[in-house]
């Protein structure tokens, strides 16, 4: 998984240095994401991630994205008779998107590629570090507020299907063009 991520994101980046015309942009937002089907806890909770994303636009209807987060908002609960904390040390990503290109300030887009990262679980019983990485989705809208000045809105999907785990939900970015 690590060399297929390797490979996208050099993939990318050559792409979008020999294309002259790319144009780049950087994000930074607030994603509320959903952990399902865990098994330290009743089976669902939400963390509160930041998310920087760095990206170009490829061509007029394809472009690349790399993204790295944080959880900011940690999930805490009692769980039998343990104080449990769980957060994502940090996530990244690397993705390929694919955009409608049209005349309008709004633009869908959908975007698939590899995502990975490492979560912490801390409890008074015991504490813990995991790796996780596998397929990642997301869909989106970005709206143009100025020439250089927009937002984002998206839903994105990790999985770690060795687990069978997937973290889900809402982000919402501010996004500067260059």
């Amino acid at each position: 998984m690590r060399k297929l991520c390797a490979s996208l994101v050099l993939c990318g980046i050559g792409v979008v240095s020999a294309n002259a015309n790319a144009e780049g942009y950087i994000a930074l937002g607030y994603a509320q994401l959903d952990h399902s089907d865990r098994s330290f806890t009743d089976g669902e909770f939400d963390t509160g991630n930041l998310v920087a994303r760095l990206g170009a636009d490829i061509s007029l209807y394809f472009g690349a994205e790399l993204r790295l987060g944080t959880t900011v908002v940690k999930h805490e609960e009692t769980f039998r008779g343990a104080d449990v904390e769980y957060k994502q040390d940090y996530f990244y990503g690397a993705y390929l998107r694919v955009k409608w290109d049209n005349t309008t300030s709004l633009t869908p887009y959908a975007a698939l590629g590899v995502a990975g990262g490492r979560e912490r679980l801390d409890s008074n019983v015991i504490s813990g570090r995991d790796n996780w990485n596998d397929v990642s989705y997301a869909a989106g809208v970005d709206m143009d507020l100025t020439d250089r000045i927009g937002i984002n809105a998206e839903y994105t999907q990790y999985r770690d299907d060795e687990y069978d785990i997937s973290i889900d939900g809402p982000s919402v970015s501010a996004v500067w063009k260059f």
